[in-house]
């Protein structure tokens, strides 16, 4: 008979902590186990869902997808995650203030195409640490923002040393790179409905273009 699969959304105060309750988890002989790290004093993640999630049996595709994704990304060799855009906060843009609403991002999400860069790097410069047609890059919008967890690619020679920048926190933040948006200006405010994304880019050398992006290791 398989192990059961057991899955929890808990606050922590640590990485350290989270990786030890999933390591419990795992020697009791449960299967799985899907924690969600977050503390305000470590790496400002954002504050976990409550509550049990059901049993797997009883989890759409979609659902299903998302814990088996997470899960193999935890466990990976460079497991990171972060916020990649605040919808929770208006923040300055070229200049001008904008606000981000939910949901812009869903068509970009619903493609499976996107993937995680450094600094917007294109041509010949451009390495792709993680994608979301792989598997080992997960993007969902949550409550706080546009939410990502990654597996750096173990064969990629950078890997290492971009994993222990974000462990130091000198990446400054996550940026979002696509083709086009649909937004409207309202009180001088521009607010974004709609944004084609196609890479994530994690921000080495540069800040962000918007506000109140992380990223942390897991």
């Amino acid at each position: 008979m398989n192990a059961p699969t057991f899955y929890c959304d808990v606050a922590t105060e640590s990485v350290a902590e989270a990786l030890e309750a999933n390591r419990r988890q795992l020697a009791a002989g449960h299967e799985e186990l899907l924690i969600l790290y977050s503390s305000s004093r470590a790496a400002k993640a954002p504050a976990p869902l409550r509550g049990p999630l059901p049993k797997a049996k009883s989890l759409p595709p979609a659902r299903s997808k998302r814990a088996e994704t997470l899960t193999r990304i935890q466990r990976s060799a460079y497991p990171i995650h972060g916020i990649a855009c605040r919808f929770d906060r208006p923040s300055m843009k070229d200049g001008e203030r904008e606000l981000v609403m939910r949901g812009a991002f869903a068509g970009s999400i619903a493609s499976g195409r996107i993937m995680l860069l450094v600094g917007h790097a294109r041509g010949p410069a451009m390495r792709s640490y993680a994608t979301t047609a792989a598997g080992d890059l997960w993007v969902e919008e949550i409550e706080q923002g546009l939410y990502f967890a990654a597996a750096l690619d173990v064969t990629e020679s950078e890997s290492p040393r971009l994993y222990r920048l974000i462990h130091q926190r000198s990446v400054h933040g996550v940026s979002t790179g696509g083709d086009s948006q649909q937004s409207t200006v309202v009180g001088g405010t521009r607010i974004v409905h709609q944004a084609d994304v196609w890479e994530l880019s994690l921000c080495v050398a540069a800040h962000p273009a918007r506000e109140g992006t992380w990223v942390a290791t897991l």
